[in-house]
């Protein structure tokens, strides 16, 4: 059986999923030869931000781009066809999130962070049980691998940096839009297909 793939990235209030909390989530799944975007903002409340890393709140820029999303709802869908925030029952949007995560094996730069967060949410929701399989894919640690099979070994140099071995297979890193969820779902992706091509860019 062949395995849908989630593209994933989480933008986070910290390093830590026992302190911190996920406040954006991106997924990109893809199967039976089809990506279906997904984005959510989730609303954070006082405490939560009181226990906000400052420093990641600056880099994804938190306060600049977090919707306005109404304590009754919870959540918002910002990939819904309307083309603005969708709000929506926060139960309603982790049903949405565990449906699109389903079977699926995870796909990110770092993708143990992101898994780590996403189990967090889904337990703190009484899902106890992860939806998707449980190894996920490194696109940086299958980069490096792609480029020393394809004998360019000399262009990989651990600990690896995702965005020197993103450039090394011909695919630029995000710019300013780098820490927004979408943004760097889309990067794993495209990351991704050129680590997994039988020739690589040089």
């Amino acid at each position: 059986m062949t395995r849908p793939i989630c593209f994933v990235d989480c933008e986070t209030t910290g390093l830590d999923p026992a302190i911190h909390d996920v406040w954006e989530i991106a997924v990109i799944r893809r199967e039976h030869g089809g990506d279906a975007e997904h984005l959510w903002q989730i609303r954070l409340d006082a405490q939560q931000l009181e226990k906000a890393d400052p420093e990641a709140l600056r880099i994804n820029r938190y306060h600049e781009r977090v919707a306005d999303i109404d304590h009754r709802f919870g959540a918002a869908d910002m990939t819904h066809p309307c083309g603005m925030p969708h709000l929506v029952h926060y139960p309603g949007m982790v049903d949405a999130l565990h449906a699109a995560l389903e079977d699926a094996v995870l796909v990110g730069s770092n993708p143990a962070f992101d898994a780590a967060f996403l189990k967090a949410l889904l337990a703190r929701a009484g899902v106890a049980e992860a939806p998707w399989h449980y190894r996920p894919v490194d696109v940086a640690t299958l980069a490096a691998g792609h480029l020393i099979g394809a004998g360019r070994g000399n262009e990989v140099t651990a600990p690896y940096s995702s965005r020197a071995l993103s450039r090394a297979v011909g695919v630029e890193p995000p710019g300013h839009d780098a820490h927004t969820a979408l943004a760097d779902a889309r990067w794993a992706r495209d990351f991704y297909d050129a680590a997994t091509r039988t020739t690589t860019t040089r």
